[in-house]
């Protein structure tokens, strides 16, 4: 995706795109296993993490954070990219 789509190569910006799409057109009638799908780790969603109590870590990186997110919502009917925006303007 990086050569065609530089600005979408990283995760986050990528994670992002598809946030979009899923959100804000009937995409998310068409794609299957949407909760494969991360949340997207910003400094609002690491600092989320850390009140809620899901890691404590004071210096969490972005992948442990989506890891946590993934592990809380495994078995669950949510995917972790549906928290984005709750958590982003919380």
């Amino acid at each position: 995706m990086g050569g065609e789509f530089p600005y979408l190569s990283s995760p986050k910006p990528s994670n992002y795109f598809i946030f979009i799409l899923l959100h804000f057109s009937d995409l998310n009638l068409k794609l299957k296993n949407t909760n494969k799908i991360s949340i997207i780790s910003d400094t609002h969603i690491i600092k989320d993490t850390r009140e809620l109590g899901i890691l404590e870590n004071e210096n969490m990186k972005p992948k442990e954070v989506e890891l946590a997110w993934k592990e809380l919502l495994d078995d669950s009917e949510f995917s972790p990219v549906d928290f984005h925006s709750i958590l982003w303007n919380w």
